[in-house]
């Protein structure tokens, strides 16, 4: 057995069985090396032509089914990401965003949860849940609707999802969604849905 060092001793086993680590070893060792300019020149030199380290790291490569998922995806979500946003930048930093964050996590879901995972992480970034100006709006109707409501009808419009899928897209009950999509109802003179309009939204989106 080998005896542990006594306090302020070097323990040479335990340098070996747990080594420093890399950023640790890269550093000079100015105490060791004062005596010797040459070699602290060199040590001073190599840590200057160290790559600097970045707090971004390079974005996963994309498997070829989330690459083809995406694709697939993104007449719809570009459209529901204009309307709900109500501009074009917008949109498009938050489709850049959700694709990222897509890309790194979609292995852990079934392939079967991917839409619905998707357009949760869409409508979950902040810009998506903002009022927005109509003028030049695609779907303008639909873009002057409140932030939670449009969002119910251009998933329900935009993107076909059943009613579970859409309530969990937006993190709400099945009810709550049925009655958001109640409540954004185009209305007659009566004050009764008018379903010719609710056909003319749904014709426009197609």
């Amino acid at each position: 057995l080998v005896k542990p060092a006594r306090r302020g001793k070097f323990c040479r086993c335990a340098q070996l069985r747990y080594p420093q680590p890399a950023w640790a070893l890269a550093e000079p060792h100015h105490a060791r090396l004062s005596s010797h300019p040459n070699t602290l020149r060199q040590a001073k030199m190599r840590h200057r032509n160290r790559p600097a380290m970045t707090s971004q790291s390079p974005a996963p490569p994309q498997s070829p089914a989330i690459a083809a998922f995406l694709r697939g995806v993104e007449r719809r979500a570009r459209l529901l990401a204009h309307v709900q946003t109500g501009h074009v930048a917008t949109a498009q930093r938050a489709l850049a965003v959700t694709a990222q964050v897509f890309a790194t996590e979609a292995e852990q879901w079934p392939i079967a949860q991917w839409p619905l995972q998707y357009w949760r992480l869409l409508l979950s970034v902040p810009a998506m849940g903002q009022a927005v100006v109509a003028d030049g709006c695609p779907l303008p109707a639909i873009a002057q609707l409140p932030a939670a409501a449009r969002a119910a009808v251009l998933l329900h419009l935009v993107v076909c999802l059943d009613e579970s899928d859409a309530a969990a897209a937006l993190g709400i009950a099945i009810r709550d969604y049925q009655q958001r999509i109640r409540d954004a109802l185009p209305r007659d003179r009566q004050g009764q849905p008018d379903l010719a309009v609710w056909r003319h939204w749904r014709d426009a989106v197609q």
